[in-house]
Order: C-alpha cells, then sequence, then structure tokens
C-alpha cells in the first residue's frame, strides 16, 4: 500500500500541468501560420483556457477577409482585438465573413470576444449554442470598426440554448439583416444584455437599423435586458421594427435601464419603427425596476411605447415622451 502510494504521488507530480498559451495573429492572411484560422486550431489542441491576442503589420485597422467558416472553438478561448498597436476605443481588428460562403456564422462556442468587428457574414456574427460562461465586449457587430454599415445576414448576436452568458458592455450591434440580439429557447437562461447601443450608429445619436427587432427573447425565462446602474444603460433604438420583443412563453425576464427610441443623450428622438417594448403570449415579465434608477425611458415609437398581450407583467417607474 505504501509503494502504491508512493508511485501515485510521483505521478501527480510528474503529470503535465495545464498552462494557458498565448497565441500571436500577426498576418491577415485567410490561411497559414500566424492568421486567425492557425491560432483558433492550436488553442483548440490545448484543454487550457488561451488567448489570442494580434500584432499585425505593426498596428493600426486591418481586415481578416475569410475564405471559408472559422474553425469551431472546442476549448475555452479569449480573443482580444484590443491588443492589435494602436487601439483605443474603437476596433481595429475586422473579421470580415463576405466571401466565407452561404451560411456562415460568425464566432461561437467557448469564447471570449473583445474589441473586434465582426462583419458581413451570411447567418449570424455571433452564435453562441452551446456551453455558457461567454463574453462579448467592445465589439462592432454589423459595423466596421469607423462605424460604416456591414452587417451580418441574419441576427448580430444570437444566443440559442445557451445560460450565463454576458453581451456588454461596449458593444454596437447594428445593420444586422433580422435582429440587434436574440435569445432563444429553454435552456437560455440567465443571460444579460447590458451596456450597449443597438439599432444605432457607434455615437448612439442616428439609426443604423437592424432588420426586425433590437432584442428579441423568445420561449427564455430570466434573462434580463439592462440592469440597476448607469453602465448597464443600453440604448435600444432605431431599429425597423421593436426596440425589445418577448414571445412564446418567455417569462421572468427583466427590462430595466434603458433608452428605447431616444438617443445617448435621452432627449433626442431614435425611433424603433413600431413598438418599445411588445410582449406576446409571455406571462410574468418585469418591465422597468422596482428600485430608484432603474426605469426604463421609452419614447418616440412608430406605434406603441410597451403594448402588452399576456399576463402578469409587471411595469415599474416607466417613463414616455
Amino acid at each position: 500500500m505504501r509503494c502504491q502510494r508512493f508511485i501515485l504521488t510521483i505521478g501527480l507530480l510528474l503529470a503535465p500541468a495545464l498552462h494557458a498559451a498565448t497565441f500571436s495573429v500577426s498576418s491577415a492572411a485567410d490561411s497559414g501560420n500566424n492568421t486567425l484560422r492557425w491560432a483558433i486550431t492550436q488553442a483548440n489542441a490545448t484543454p487550457a483556457a488561451d488567448t489570442i491576442v494580434f500584432n499585425i503589420g505593426g498596428g493600426g485597422a486591418r481586415n481578416i477577409a475569410l475564405a471559408s467558416a472559422l474553425p469551431a472553438i472546442t476549448a475555452p478561448l479569449s480573443i482580444d482585438g484590443g491588443t492589435q498597436p494602436g487601439y483605443t476605443n474603437a476596433p481595429l481588428i475586422q473579421i470580415d465573413g463576405r466571401a466565407a460562403g452561404a451560411g456562415i456564422d460568425g464566432i461561437g462556442q467557448q469564447f471570449g470576444a473583445r474589441a473586434l468587428s465582426i462583419i458581413g457574414f451570411t447567418a449570424s456574427g455571433v452564435l453562441i449554442d452551446g456551453p455558457g460562461g461567454n463574453t462579448v465586449t467592445l465589439c462592432h457587430v454589423g459595423l466596421n470598426g469607423g462605424g460604416g454599415a456591414l452587417g451580418n445576414g441574419h441576427t448580430g448576436v444570437y444566443i440559442r440554448s445557451s445560460p450565463n452568458n454576458q453581451i456588454g458592455p461596449g458593444n454596437v450591434i447594428s445593420a444586422n439583416a433580422v435582429d440587434g440580439v436574440r435569445i432563444d429557447l429553454a435552456a437560455a437562461t440567465g443571460n444579460a444584455v447590458f451596456g450597449n447601443r443597438i439599432g444605432t450608429d457607434i455615437n448612439g445619436s442616428g439609426a443604423i437599423a437592424n432588420g426586425f427587432n433590437g432584442v428579441v427573447i423568445t420561449a427564455a425565462n430570466n434573462n434580463r435586458i439592462g440592469g440597476s446602474t448607469p453602465t448597464d444603460l443600453n440604448i435600444i433604438s432605431g431599429n425597423t421594427r421593436n426596440g425589445v420583443g418577448i414571445a412564446a412563453g418567455a417569462s421572468g425576464n427583466l427590462i430595466a435601464r434603458n433608452y428605447i427610441g431616444l438617443a445617448v443623450d435621452g432627449n433626442a428622438a431614435v425611433s424603433n419603427g413600431e413598438d418599445g417594448v411588445l410582449i406576446v403570449d409571455a406571462p410574468a415579465n418585469k418591465v422597468g425596476g422596482d428600485i430608484a434608477g432603474t426605469f426604463n425611458i421609452i419614447a418616440a415609437q412608430g406605434r406603441q411605447g410597451c403594448p402588452t398581450a399576456g399576463a402578469g407583467h409587471r411595469r415599474y417607474a416607466d417613463r414616455g415622451r
């Protein structure tokens, strides 16, 4: 027995530790060494939570034009566009899916995306439909780094059957063909969308519409749009249809501290084309918080501010104009 314990102890000491690796992208090419495709493949080969950083061409704005889908991410991975030299507050690394093929999504699964521009994919810019806990921050989804519209062919950020993801702060999600953000199906619970501009330009002062809605929650429970602090504030304005839609039995969702139909100053109109918050066949959702500072300001919609067709909703301290 002592011998067995000794052998086990030695084996544990000699076992390789899981060390996170950092992979540097120095080429904007579609494939080959030191490209984004190469870095994802390398990171997938390690079980640790790795990081991809950028130093392409010594700095400045760079476009990575993809000829096909990126590899699926199979291990935890952070892709940090803010490491590109010269980065201040607008993405310099643009992941361009315009030539990637039909039905292709941008980034998804087991990742953190920071300071990237994700444009031109024929499906969604970001698709999260597996393990939860993913983050998207400081990204332009549907806009280039300078704020020009290059939308994705479906939804900007699509969370499908995935829990506990954080979308925000600091994203601009606009110009996408369908919805800005979509949260869908029963397993999509505990997600938070906060501190973003959805349907507006990068300044939050004018419309660059998503083709349908700003944010949609369908058949998903207990998600949060906005929150209770100043940094949670979403600007959900300028979208072709509704600012926020909740439907298909979704319940327990919170919509609080958002400007819906207004610019970042809370005064100028940037109207959504139809309703501010539309709730249809979705019981017991909450629009506005029950403590000071968590109200929504819902104004300047094409139709109504917050019509409902369902039971058990609660509205607190919302202000409409």
